[in-house]
């Protein structure tokens, strides 16, 4: 193992342990100094995600008091589609000739609600805007929506985001964008639909990342079970194993 991975997998160790001693009842170790993410270093190899960024997403506020996952989700009600507006249909077909930088900016005029689109057809149109921003490399601003959209379990396009997030997640230049607890408001059912040949690997990521929001939220019987299914073929596969030991150890004590 080279020094960055060795560096990596020692702050998983710390991240996790702050979590399982703080659920344990143990005083959890001052702070003296803001917890920053790791940024992964230039000669990575390979789009390996980096778990520990992601560890510390998990106990970088309040590791004593967990909040339970759906406590602050927005929910708005269900609302029919209804007809778009000409420039919501422009909007689209610009999206679907993947004219990435007009269908930005005319996607967003709609999502902005600058076109008296009703509610469906505006989160349809930011759903749309988050691909057209990863499609042309903004990481950031595709984060940003695609994060937005997950904490609200009634938006039209909620299922669909959690692939793009689990997109985001494999990219080393988007480190630190997307963190576990963003999502928090998916049920473990949810990341079953990729359990298929054609999406195994995003199966094992977001059943990891849905474990650690799980973890970070003290709901240790359904962290368990999702750690589980990460498969040893997965780049996520020894921060899981490692996951479950740990809260092994929290059993027995």
């Amino acid at each position: 193992m080279n020094h960055a991975l060795s560096s990596r997998r020692g702050t998983v160790v710390k991240a996790l342990g702050l979590v399982l001693l703080a659920a344990c009842g143990a005083p959890t170790p001052a702070v003296t100094a803001p917890i920053a993410i790791e940024t992964p270093p230039a000669d990575a190899a390979g789009p390996a995600p980096d778990a520990a960024s992601l560890a510390w997403h998990c106990c970088e506020h309040d590791v004593a008091a967990p909040e339970r996952r759906h406590t602050e989700v927005p929910l708005i009600p269900a609302t029919e589609r209804g007809e778009p507006s000409e420039a919501a249909r422009q909007a689209k077909r610009l999206f679907d000739s993947e004219r990435w930088a007009e269908a930005a900016a005319a996607l967003n005029e709609v999502a902005m609600g600058e076109t008296g689109d009703n509610r469906a057809n505006v989160e349809i149109a930011e759903y749309h805007l988050a691909i057209a921003h990863f499609r042309l490399g903004h990481y950031s601003a595709s984060a940003t929506t695609f994060r937005k959209i997950a904490r609200q379990r009634a938006h039209t396009r909620f299922v669909y985001s959690l692939l793009w997030l689990a997109k985001l997640v494999a990219l080393p230049e988007a480190q630190g964008f997307v963190a576990p607890e963003d999502l928090a408001s998916y049920e473990a059912a949810a990341v079953k639909r990729f359990d298929n040949p054609e999406q195994r690997d995003v199966y094992w990521a977001t059943s990891f990342l849905l474990g650690m929001a799980r973890l970070r939220a003290a709901e240790y019987r359904e962290a368990r079970a999702l750690f589980a299914q990460v498969d040893e073929g997965s780049p996520y596969a020894a921060d899981a194993h490692l996951c479950l030991r740990l809260l092994a150890v929290r059993d027995r004590g």
